[in-house]
């Protein structure tokens, strides 16, 4: 296990390296409704080191658990972006897809998520629809949790392939 967790964290960096640098700074909040349901809310800005910021966003997702392993995702996104010697845009993204919990230890969570995204994309001049497919694949390492209070605290540790 330890093996598995190395590769993954040195392929993670090196994917990251191998692009432009970013930082995002995104804030979560998460609610369980029910057994079965769950939402989130997210959003936050997103800097480059040559441009400083240039995207901020805010998205939602809801969460129906169809069985142990399964669950529905779906959500709602907005994003605005003012890139470096290019015209801002405004993008739409509702999206959908399934994900795959399977618990690997009392701790650790292996997720597979596969999703479809209806990007609208609003430029000034022009306005584009794009399909984007997206495949997810990671590790949730719990390292606070309290039964009482139903919580847990952990760090999410993923790759993304997405066309």
């Amino acid at each position: 296990m330890k093996r598995l967790v190395t590769a993954f964290l040195l392929m993670g960096s090196y994917a990251g390296y191998s692009q432009l640098t970013q930082y995002w700074a995104d804030i979560t909040v998460q609610k369980k409704v029910s057994a079965r349901v769950s939402w989130a809310i997210q959003g936050g800005p997103r800097f480059q080191t040559s441009y400083g910021l240039y995207s901020e966003f805010i998205t939602s997702n809801v969460n129906y658990k169809l069985s142990k392993v399964f669950t529905a995702v779906g959500g709602f996104s907005y994003f605005h972006s003012n890139p470096p010697k290019k015209d801002h845009q405004n993008e739409i993204r509702p999206w959908q897809g399934l994900r795959a919990d399977f618990k690997l230890h009392q701790r650790i969570l292996f997720l597979n998520t596969v999703r479809i995204e209806e990007r609208w994309l609003i430029y000034p001049t022009r306005k584009d629809l794009i399909y984007r497919f997206r495949y997810q694949t990671g590790f949730d390492f719990t390292f606070l949790q309290s039964p009482e209070k139903a919580t847990k605290t952990y760090v999410p540790v993923s790759l993304e392939i997405f066309e």
